[in-house]
């Protein structure tokens, strides 16, 4: 087995649980998308604070910004991902951001001159598409608004950054350009959190929060942090067109762990309560097959 595949597949299993918990932070607590990004961005502290402590290079400006900047992009994606989520439902923004994924590729070969096998591109286009699919079975009808253009803006950016990050790691070695990455997600943060009028509320409505908020406000952005540390390994090993195609694996991951944890607290888990649950397997099956696939 290749040795991006493990942190690839780990990656979407731990932000299954992450947006499982955003979930219900947006509906009972947050009830602002500039607080979800200021969280993600700030939690980025932990492996900055961390990496500095450990030998590191800086590597040659234009390597430098392309960090930075990925990481600002990285904040400004999950900022856009909560506002999608005040205007859509989960499952169609899941299914915008999927289909970002099919311009990584595109992406890929003209910045870092990425090139996949036939199986390879085959079983990406069956991860997008099984996917978007297993994600839509939940929609209850779709029309176009706001959501449409906020998330597919939003989607294409990280596409973007994680193929920024691609090059930056074919020029410096893992632990260093994580480093800066991680820099530009706190200064996302850090802006969002000073020059946005609703971000200036932050730290004021945060006090508020009590010890069980904060645990599960905690837990999730350490999971996100983990997350994110796992893809950024992956795409320092392996291509990042199948390491973006492999997040499609999470709707798959939200199904399963919601179906293990209803029985036992159902008010947190609907994705289990939903229908379709025939035709979700049989898109997870179908998953299955693309990660096989693009594992060539």
């Amino acid at each position: 087995m290749t040795d991006w595949l493990i942190p690839a597949l780990l990656a979407p299993m731990l932000w299954a649980f992450v947006v499982l918990i955003d979930d219900n932070l947006l509906r009972n607590v947050f009830r602002n998308a500039y607080f979800g990004g200021i969280a993600a961005g700030l939690f980025a502290l932990i492996p900055l604070l961390i990496l500095l402590v450990l030998p590191h290079t800086i590597p040659a400006w234009p390597v430098l910004v392309a960090a930075i900047a990925a990481g600002l992009a990285t904040t400004c994606f999950y900022f856009l991902l909560f506002r999608s989520l005040e205007l859509a439902e989960p499952s169609i923004v899941t299914a915008i951001s999927m289909l970002a994924t099919a311009f990584v590729p595109v992406m890929a070969w003209l910045v870092v001159g990425e090139q996949l096998g036939v199986y390879q591109l085959i079983g990406l286009a069956v991860l997008v598409v099984s996917s978007v699919a297993m994600s839509l079975l939940d929609a209850r009808g779709f029309r176009p608004n706001r959501a449409l253009y906020i998330m597919a803006g939003g989607s294409v950016l990280y596409a973007a950054a994680a193929v920024a990050m691609k090059y930056v790691y074919g020029e410096v070695d893992y632990r260093s350009g994580y480093l800066f990455f991680a820099a530009g997600m706190v200064l996302g943060g850090l802006f969002l959190m000073t020059a946005t009028k609703p971000g200036r509320g932050f730290i004021a409505t945060a006090r508020g929060f009590s010890l069980n908020v904060w645990g599960f406000i905690v837990v999730g952005e350490l999971l996100n942090v983990c997350a994110e540390a796992l893809q950024g390994l992956a795409v320092s090993r392996g291509p990042v067109s199948l390491v973006r195609a492999l997040e499609g694996l999470q709707p798959a991951w939200v199904l399963l762990i919601a179906l293990i944890l209803f029985p036992f607290w159902p008010r947190y888990f609907r994705e289990a309560a939903g229908a379709h649950r025939g035709a979700k397997f049989a898109c997870f099956a179908v998953i299955i097959v693309g990660v096989i696939m693009v594992a060539r």
